[in-house]
């Protein structure tokens, strides 16, 4: 998996989303959602559910040639407050 720089055909698309807070985006090529959200859980699994602090989200959407695919998300709170 690398962050995109040029113009693959199949993309991987991440809107990352905080209450509050202004929305980041991130676009990833030679990967696909399955292994993207399996990253992101092993990336936040020391987070709890029960932290307190703001939910922060994040949509993985599958483009392929610039039609938008499936789409999954992952949520989880206390990252950062």
């Amino acid at each position: 998996m690398k962050i995109y720089n040029s113009q693959p055909e199949n993309l991987i698309r991440l809107m990352i989303t905080k209450s509050g807070e202004k929305t980041e985006y991130l676009t990833l090529c030679e990967c696909d959602a399955p292994r993207v959200l399996e990253w992101l859980k092993m990336l936040f699994k020391n987070t709890s559910p029960f932290v307190s602090g703001k939910r922060t989200t994040i949509q993985i959407r599958e483009a392929i040639g610039g039609e938008n695919g499936k789409s999954m998300s992952i949520a989880f709170f206390g990252l950062i407050q």
